[in-house]
């Protein structure tokens, strides 16, 4: 019981009947029950059905010591509201009784963080720029979003493989690290330069590189988002162009 108390996460220990004979402080807290009254009821209370089915204790009574069941359930609150729980299952001897021991996991907070992670992810794939993360020792690419790998020719597992140098002709990779040393003195720090990609098929094509370095948990990682100038550098062109014919017509008017 002192064990089971220290237990990460919930602890409900239950008969083969369903009724509860042990649970935790971490129950008792997340689900607004009293310890006195979880021990007075069965796991139809923190089951979102409410009602304790045939099948359920058949599945009890055939689990075997050492065996252990992990699945992914809803835990009902005395309020009423549900949460997400990661639930493993053992079989274990209580005073000499059979206990279906069951710990429960919240992911309420780990749910929220893997749909935020997809949403930022889905932005990131939609976005028009080009967005490369690469690590910042090795300098292999980490992640590349799909305008990325569409402009580059590469897929993913191919690119990881790579650094940017090998995609920037116009750098060496001391002349890379040399740009990126004075972005390792924070995420504060930014750097913006105009440079060359070079796709797998050897064409290549201007871009802006804006250079930042980030970190992922205690890692320090580099992001780069890329803005591919070929049109602007065309219509540039262009303009230049007309204004250098404008320039010539006013000095033959002149003459």
């Amino acid at each position: 019981r002192t064990v089971l108390e220290g237990l990460p996460g919930e602890v409900f220990a239950h008969d083969l009947q369903g009724r509860f004979v042990l649970v935790n402080e971490a129950a008792c807290r997340n689900t607004g029950y009293s310890r006195e009254e979880l021990l007075q009821r069965t796991v139809a209370t923190i089951d979102p059905d409410s009602v304790i089915r045939d099948d359920q204790l058949r599945f009890w009574q055939r689990m075997t010591p050492g065996e252990t069941i992990q699945f992914q359930a809803e835990h009902k609150r005395r309020d009423g509201t549900t949460y997400p729980c990661e639930i493993y299952l053992n079989l274990v001897s209580l005073d000499g009784q059979p206990i279906v021991l069951a710990i429960a996991m919240d992911t309420t907070v780990r749910d929220r963080a893997e749909a935020d992670r997809e949403h930022l992810s889905e932005i990131l794939e939609r976005s028009l720029n080009e967005i490369y993360v690469f690590e910042a020792e090795s300098l292999r690419f980490r992640y590349a979003n799909q305008p990325a790998l569409e402009n580059l020719g590469y897929n993913l597992a191919t690119l990881r493989g790579l650094t940017p140098v090998d995609i920037k002709p116009d750098f060496s990779k001391t002349d890379f690290r040399d740009l990126l040393e004075p972005l390792r003195e924070g995420p504060a720090r930014t750097h913006v330069l105009q440079t060359r990609h070079r796709r797998r098929d050897g064409t290549h094509y201007p871009v802006e590189v804006h250079l930042q370095r980030v970190t992922h948990g205690d890692e320090p990682l580099f992001l780069a988002v890329i803005h591919d100038i070929t049109d602007k550098q065309r219509t540039e062109a262009v303009l230049e162009r007309h204004e250098r014919s404008i320039d010539l017509s006013s000095r033959i008017a002149q003459v």
